[in-house]
């Protein structure tokens, strides 16, 4: 018994070996985006069960929405972390994030015998990167004085009358493909894995194409978008249990009643840099 509790401290001991003595409170942000509820449900308010009670419910979240979770460590003792989490809603309208939940969480670090285990890094907040937010505030406060003052001179200018326009000339509007671009990260759970222990193909396929989906509604603003084909699909990649998924879609071709929105998936694993790309496709998707 000794022995096995000694080989166990040795591995927690191994273990921190990796752990960096201090840590920049910027570093510790992480971001998950998914598409949430149930089609069949689509635009009816979804409840809060009982762990989401503890949070701060600051405007309703409904069924198909793109929901993004963020969290950022803001306090750390020698045993202890305290995580701010807020959640943001995606507004298909104005293509905006609001503000739609937030809480403090407070985790222990413990040894696998149940103790408090001490020894984790020392927070400090980058000085260099809080000159850079308030010199990005100042900036957005100078260009919007000048915006509202370049509006107040166009709030001088005459009406434009219908009679003013040319009725029969074509113009064509022109959107950036990065402006369309949507993101969803998302963790999986065990019953998303195949017999080889690696993400299951077709619970990916219906991720993208939820992505897919939820891009062509972004770009059209309409609520009712149908994927009519899924095109050059490659599985380039397997995706492991420890894997984070993001996927992203953007539009990519755009017809009269119908757009092909270009699909990639990327993997990364917590801890290591950079992503892989994994599998991509194209889904072409009615209007």
């Amino acid at each position: 018994m000794v022995l096995k509790k000694l080989a166990s401290t040795a591995k927690d001991a191994w273990r921190r070996r990796l752990m960096p003595a201090q840590i920049a409170s910027k570093d510790t942000r992480l971001g998950f985006a998914e598409i949430i509820g149930d089609e069949s449900l689509k635009g009816q308010l979804i409840r809060t069960g009982p762990i989401l009670e503890l949070m701060d419910l600051i405007k309703p979240v409904f069924h198909r929405d793109l929901i993004r979770l963020e969290g950022e460590v803001i306090n750390m003792s020698r045993s202890s972390i305290t995580i701010q989490c807020c959640g943001f809603r995606h507004d298909l309208q104005t293509g905006s994030y609001d503000r739609t939940h937030s809480a403090i969480v407070t985790f222990v670090a413990i040894n696998r015998f149940g103790k408090t285990q001490k020894g984790l890094p020392r927070l400090f907040d980058d000085e260099r990167e809080s000159r850079e937010k308030q010199d990005a505030a100042r900036k957005r406060k100078e260009l919007s004085g000048r915006w509202r003052a370049v509006q107040d001179e166009v709030d001088k200018l005459p009406f434009v009358k219908a009679s003013d326009l040319d009725l029969y000339e074509e113009k064509k509007e022109y959107v950036p493909v990065s402006a369309t671009e949507i993101e969803v990260r998302k963790r999986f759970l065990p019953k998303n894995l195949n017999v080889m222990n690696t993400l299951f193909g077709g619970d990916l396929l219906s991720w993208m194409d939820n992505a897919a989906i939820y891009c062509a509604r972004h770009f059209t603003k309409n609520e009712r978008m149908v994927t009519t084909s899924m095109n050059r699909v490659l599985f380039k990649l397997p995706i492991l249990a420890s894997n984070i998924v993001t996927v992203k879609a953007r539009v990519a071709n755009v017809r009269r009643t119908s757009l092909e929105v270009e699909v990639e998936v990327f993997v990364s694993t917590p801890g290591e840099p950079g992503m892989k790309k994994s599998h991509t496709g194209y889904f072409m998707v009615l209007n």
